[in-house]
């Protein structure tokens, strides 16, 4: 079932994300230049629909999350597990389309909300959340953290875009057909020198791809009609991760791990600094 409604879903973004130019590279190498060129119009109608859209899918989705949350509370049980991952993912598929909507529509003005993020309790949470996805693929889902006590100041909604699209793309990759009865780990860590934020994904699962950089710029290519042809759902998280990592003068550098696999890194600027042990929040956050 969730199969069937995510097909429609990217169907429908298919339909709605049209006609823009070309507009985005996938920043896979460091050297490249920068990814994002001036930021396409889709037609308003379209984008105003598919918003209105969104939303009607996300309120009923949110009241199934939160009944598969006290399900999950009362009585434990794998089936809740598994209405809670399904509607996650439903959400994030959503959620992605929202997001390239929004970054063709609004490159030049799109929001942004600076505060200061805990990296640790966000990718905790985004560890959660993305378990039960990692889990169906094969996948242990590993998560170390270089400390508890470093705040970013930036907009949290990017930042959670950037790393959790990466991640949902890496999962998504590896195919269902033939998945290993033993787990493999999926390591998942960050670091920072000061300077620059470092987010290293090692998927032993995900196989390299040399048409990865094309077919994420495929993605804000969209067209109707007899042009219009499927494009892999892992490529339009990548795309979203890509076009936003522009804003933090980042790059997505993916290449072969020696131990097999894909090794990912996320590199990104955002002013930091290291919290106290008080609860209280930072000044100006």
């Amino acid at each position: 079932m969730c199969a069937v409604l995510l097909g429609g879903i990217v169907l429908l973004a298919g339909l709605l994300l049209r006609k823009p130019k070309p507009a985005l590279i996938a920043p896979l190498e460091p050297k490249e230049e920068p990814v994002m060129a001036e930021a396409s119009r889709i037609d308003p109608a379209s984008n105003t629909l598919f918003a209105t859209l969104s939303h009607e899918l996300r309120t009923p989705l949110n009241g199934l999350l939160g009944v598969a949350q006290l399900m999950q509370e009362e009585l434990p049980s794998e089936n809740g597990v598994a209405i809670e991952g399904c509607a996650r993912h439903m959400m994030a598929v959503i959620g992605t389309m929202v997001n390239l909507s929004k970054i063709q529509s609004d490159w030049n003005d799109l929001p942004e909300y600076r505060e200061w993020v805990s990296l640790h309790d966000l990718m905790e949470q985004i560890k959660k959340d993305l378990i039960f996805r990692a889990d169906l693929r094969g996948l242990k889902f590993e998560l170390s953290h270089q400390d508890k006590s470093l705040r970013l100041r930036g907009d949290s909604d990017h930042l959670r875009a950037i790393i959790e699209n990466t991640l949902l793309g890496s999962i998504e990759s590896v195919s269902l057909v033939n998945i290993p009865t033993e787990k493999k780990v999926l390591q998942v860590s960050w670091r920072t020198d000061g300077a620059d934020v470092k987010v290293d994904i090692v998927n032993p699962c995900e196989e390299t791809s040399q048409e990865r950089q094309q077919e994420i710029q495929k993605v804000f290519l969209m067209t109707t009609g007899a042009n219009h042809k499927r494009i892999k759902m892992e490529y339009l998280y990548w795309a979203v991760s890509s076009a936003l990592l522009e804003r933090y003068n980042g790059i997505m550098h993916a290449t072969p791990d020696d131990a097999g696999g894909v090794h990912t890194q996320l590199s990104f600027e955002m002013e930091q600094m290291q919290a106290s042990a008080s609860s209280e929040l930072p000044v100006g956050g």
